[in-house]
């Protein structure tokens, strides 16, 4: 990790990493964000190098101690610093011993793991076909066409959670693992179902991140009647789409809605998952289908992005304009979403997710679809937001989300500074022409940007109105 000396982002979280921060991190100076936050780490957060800016580190889920005051950790104990003792040193040959015995096990049941599940494989009589380019695709052990029929009840109307271009998602359980699922069945009756399947597999098979959803397994197979069936098995999202939270249908149940700053970490969510898609990824993705429907909210409303069936891969000569489609569909992604260079015969790019992000952005704070009844003629959501900027913010913006506290004393006129920074980012991304556009990495240092000030701006309030509560006779 030291020799890293121009990394600018590193997320370690949520990787089980265990014992103290190496202190190799405070070496890299070119650091402007390090998330370790959800792994077991433990001991005294550095003091220098990145771990100087409160802002630029996030380290909950851990039992850390120290750090700067900006980090609100409890401060560490005091160690004892006479001689070590005789029984301290045989303590640490033991463990060193023990440490190295434990590893030798490990490495030798890993082998005989590797070895019995080929000859496993080998003997099988009732393995499943291989499903496309299975050279090239990595996942967890394959699920049964008679797996997924009984953890979903026969596919039937109960369990429907949704539906899309190339089939329906069903919600289930594995009764062997106990876990919960969303699975996608294909409808191969479709035109391009099944190149949209080869695509999300492909895009899907080397990629990791916390804001990506993630997929289990995948089941290229025959039903019961013979017939070809194709399903991917994800990890179940209890809270559903976005696009359920910001537009409930009447009689569903209505979602509560989102505040204000549940709408930021939403949009930081996105923002980071395609900056991983688009600079991160050993070749880089372009999802070609964000929308509201395509982001799913887990139990914490943290946001994961889903549905790669339209994903291009970015062809590493000219990463920016050309890409290698595995979708044989002419338009690229959904009507509203989809930026104007692509009805014009453009090629897919990472300019045309960043369109796609801005509508979503505006959609978001907005409450309203691109799609609106009432924007006609060359009226859009763009411009219906861009013409309201900064002085009607509070006209334009949802008024289901809205803290009544921020219409209250000096905060809100911060608030909605706040307000129009994350709009005017939105209008910025949702440019006509993609040369006017920012990119991935300035969208979210600008979110993170707003995001910290606007957290700064709620701590300062809560704590006048403490400090008025205790002056109060």
């Amino acid at each position: 990790m030291g020799q890293l000396k121009g990394i600018q982002y590193l997320d370690l979280s949520s990787n089980k990493l265990s014992g103290p921060i190496p202190q190799d991190l405070v070496k890299l100076h070119s650091l402007l964000n390090l998330n370790l936050s959800f792994n077991n780490l433990e001991g005294d957060v550095p003091l220098d190098g990145v771990f100087k800016n409160g802002s630029a580190v996030e380290v909950k889920g851990n039992n850390l101690c120290g750090g700067i005051p900006q980090m609100h950790l409890h401060p560490c104990l005091v160690k004892n610093k006479g001689k070590p003792r005789k029984k301290d040193a045989a303590l640490k040959v033991t463990l060193a011993v023990v440490l190295a015995f434990s590893f030798l096990v490990l490495v030798l049941s890993a082998l005989a793991f590797t070895y019995l599940k080929k000859k496993k494989k080998k003997n099988s009589r009732t393995e499943l076909p291989p499903m496309p380019s299975p050279e090239d695709i990595h996942f967890h052990p394959k699920v049964t066409y008679k797996e997924l029929h009984d953890a979903t009840s026969g596919f039937s109307s109960q369990s429907l959670i949704g539906t899309g271009n190339f089939g329906r998602v069903y919600e289930g359980a594995i009764p062997s693992s106990e876990v919960a699922i969303a699975v996608k069945v294909l409808n191969l009756q479709q035109k391009g179902a099944s190149k949209s399947f080869l695509a999300e597999c492909q895009a899907l098979r080397n990629i990791r991140h916390r804001n990506l959803v993630k997929v289990l397994s995948v089941c290229s197979s025959s039903d019961f009647q013979g017939n070809d069936f194709k399903a991917l098995i994800y990890q179940f999202m209890p809270n559903g789409s976005l696009d359920k939270w910001l537009h409930p249908q009447v009689g569903q149940g209505g979602s509560s809605s989102l505040n204000i700053l549940q709408r930021i970490n939403v949009l930081v969510d996105v923002a980071c998952a395609l900056h991983y898609l688009h600079y991160q990824c050993p070749t880089p993705i372009i999802h070609c289908d964000l929308k509201p429907s395509n982001v799913l909210l887990d139990n914490d409303l943290t946001a994961h992005v889903s549905d790669f069936g339209l994903a291009r891969l970015l062809v590493k000569s000219n990463r920016e304009t050309n890409a290698n489609h595995f979708s044989s569909l002419v338009v690229k992604g959904t009507i509203g979403y989809t930026p104007p260079e692509y009805g014009m015969g453009g090629a897919a790019s990472t300019w045309g997710d960043v369109y796609s992000y801005g509508i979503l952005l505006l959609e978001l704070f907005t409450g309203k679809s691109p799609l609106d009844i009432t924007f006609q003629d060359d009226l859009n959501i763009h411009n219906f937001v861009k013409r309201s900027l900064p002085n009607r913010v509070l006209e334009i913006v949802d008024q289901s989300g809205l803290e009544e506290a921020a219409y209250q004393g000096e905060f809100k006129t911060e608030w909605i500074e706040s307000l129009v920074s994350i709009l005017q980012t939105g209008v910025t991304c949702s440019a006509e022409h993609p040369q006017d556009r920012m990119n991935m990495r300035q969208v979210l240092d600008r979110l993170y940007s707003i995001r910290d000030r606007y957290l700064g701006h709620q701590n300062s309030q809560l704590r006048i109105s403490v400090v008025k509560g205790a002056l109060k006779p």
